[in-house]
């Protein structure tokens, strides 16, 4: 409701991404194991920091995988992959059947 209403405070500092993506990963990797699922990451090697609040983006994350795990079948993959487009850098998760959805 807090970031809806645009009012939930942000700590942003210098951040890679590379290793948040890697964590989140990492903790949900049992759980996708249970599941028959296999969780993927591709990120780009070269990745400037960005400003952001890793609190919040590891909130982002932990969200994205959950629903991720929730709605891929068994023997599923689900990826997540970041990297530069155009001027701007781009994480996305996606079923490796084709659903897409932009982390931002």
């Amino acid at each position: 409701a807090l970031a809806e209403a645009g009012v939930l405070p942000l700590q942003k500092e210098p951040t890679e991404l590379a290793p948040l993506i890697a964590e989140a990963v990492a903790s949900y990797q049992a759980q996708a194991e249970r599941q028959g699922v296999t969780l993927l990451v591709a990120s780009a090697p070269d990745l400037p920091l960005l400003e952001l609040d890793p609190v919040r983006f590891r909130e982002v994350l932990a969200n994205l995988i959950a629903n991720a795990l929730r709605y891929t079948p068994q023997a599923g993959q689900v990826c997540l992959r970041s990297g530069l487009e155009a001027a701007a850098c781009s994480c996305y998760a996606a079923d490796c059947r084709g659903y897409r959805e932009q982390l931002g």
